[in-house]
């Protein structure tokens, strides 16, 4: 039993002998304050046990001793010098949020801790944008564009200038994969800054076009024009619907239509993974060496990749495994073979996911690629070769997520906090954590996400793990 609850207990088993009733509320309101002044002081989770008492102790009063003075004071909703219920209710409301598990009573919570924080207004748009985003990423739509909004009317009063168009570039971004493209293209148009509107446009775009609404990606490519790269980006998402939904006739007269390389070569990418998926690997395979040795290395990988992702979900690991290795890019061949392999891992084919992790080492190694190289020991399971390269990495301030991703793939969870507590960057220490409460969410195991949550230092960063873990969880 909590110690403080404890105390609590004894407490009611003397007040329930008798005696004057002000008195006795008077013992459990002392008590209260007390606990409150307490929690000031301690870390959240004791905070919150603390403060969960204090609520309990309130409300005894009201229960037990209702016709005593302070019963009749925190009933009306009076404040008793700087106690009330309602204070008390809101400072514990977080946590039973967390014990309950609601989803809407989670994301309120966490959005009145960003907007009740300190910080500055350019900070304030940005993070709501972002938690925003993160249910749009769920396809929680009605409350990202809710969330979405919020963060509009907050963009909207930053002064003019970069931040201000870099925070509605990100509402507009926001509401187009929340669905809500009319508000997205107003907001898209509002921004002064040429960059950060085709940004918007360019997410706009990709939302049409993943949605089905092709005539709108097309109106929005033509808004592009004179930015080839961004227009022609736009027009290949195009050609990616049309081939998942199997008008390759489109898709491949689009594709052939676009100038740009980078466009081109992504479009063709789509087309040959389409054909792979529906059953047509030759169609898929015969595309690939139309362009072997006519297109820069880095574009043909993009290419390959998008073949060696269809037979994974097809399940035809030898293939994916046998196409990988025409990838020229060293961080793209390490990529599809830790794909590979968790995917193998997922369907039981553990030894050949083990290969597949040895490949992926091999690549990283051929590089000298510290971070995948740290990464692939990690999904070895050779935890110590992992940490001795991390130490290596910490040592060059290079980022340690793939590391973090790999240890917390394996459930190497005390490993992965050993990592973050060895941060002496407390932004980066918080976003291991915010990694490691994603990915615990994702698996479904919100006790440890929670606890990972509640281990960073940032409330703000703090109130973003609570939005993830809010979207994993069930309706």
């Amino acid at each position: 039993m909590n110690k403080y609850v404890s105390v609590f207990v004894v407490i009611l088993i003397i007040s329930g002998c008798g005696g004057d009733p002000n008195e006795q509320a008077n013992k459990l309101f002392v008590e209260a304050k007390g606990l409150i002044e307490l929690s000031k002081n301690k870390d959240l989770v004791e905070r919150w046990q603390l403060l969960e008492t204090a609520e309990t102790n309130l409300r005894e009063i009201i229960k037990e001793y209702p016709s005593s003075n302070l019963a009749v004071q925190l009933s009306s909703g009076q404040s008793i010098g700087d106690i009330s219920l309602k204070r008390v209710e809101e400072l514990s409301a977080l946590p039973k949020c967390l014990k309950s598990l609601k989803r809407k009573c989670l994301i309120n919570q966490s959005i009145k801790i960003i907007n009740n924080s300190s910080i500055d207004i350019s900070k304030r748009a940005h993070y709501l944008g972002y938690c925003a985003g993160i249910l749009s990423r769920n396809r929680l739509f009605d409350e990202s564009n809710r969330i979405a909004d919020q963060a509009y009317e907050v963009a909207k009063n930053i002064p003019f200038g970069e931040q201000r168009d870099r925070a509605l570039s990100r509402v507009a971004s926001v509401q187009a994969k929340a669905n809500n493209i009319p508000q997205a293209k107003g907001i898209a148009f509002s921004i002064y800054s040429p960059n950060e509107r085709i940004n918007a446009l360019h997410d706009i775009g990709r939302a049409e076009a993943r949605s089905g609404n092709v005539n709108g990606a097309f109106r929005t490519a033509n808004k592009l024009k004179g930015i080839s790269y961004n227009r022609e980006t736009v027009l290949s998402y195009i050609v990616n619907y049309y081939a998942k939904n199997g008008a390759f006739s489109k898709a491949r007269k689009l594709a052939l239509s676009l100038s740009e390389e980078h466009a081109r070569t992504a479009a063709i990418g789509y087309i040959a993974n389409a054909y792979i998926v529906k059953g047509d690997i030759n169609e898929g395979l015969d595309l690939l060496k139309s362009i072997q040795g006519k297109v820069e290395s880095f574009y043909l990988s993009e290419v390959i990749r998008q073949i060696v992702d269809a037979f994974i979900e097809l399940e035809k690991f030898d293939e994916a495994s046998t196409v990988a290795e025409r990838i020229p890019t060293g961080f793209m061949l390490y990529q599809a073979y830790i794909d590979i392999g968790v995917a193998q891992l997922k369907t039981g084919h553990t030894v050949n996911a083990t290969n597949s992790f040895n490949k992926a080492l091999v690549a990283a190694n051929s590089s000298n690629d510290q971070r995948r190289i740290a990464a692939a020991q990690a999904y070895l399971e050779q935890y110590d070769d992992a940490m001795t390269t991390a130490n290596s990495i910490m040592e060059n301030d290079k980022k340690l997520d793939l590391l973090v991703r790999a240890l917390i793939y394996r459930k190497a969870y005390s490993l992965a906090e050993k990592m973050a507590d060895s941060q002496k960057n407390e932004e980066r220490r918080d976003g291991i954590l915010f990694e490691m409460t994603e990915e615990t969410s994702n698996n479904g195991d919100f006790k440890k996400a929670i606890n990972f949550a509640n281990r960073m230092k940032n409330p703000v960063f703090r109130a973003g793990a609570y939005i993830t873990i809010a979207a994993h969880l069930p309706d």
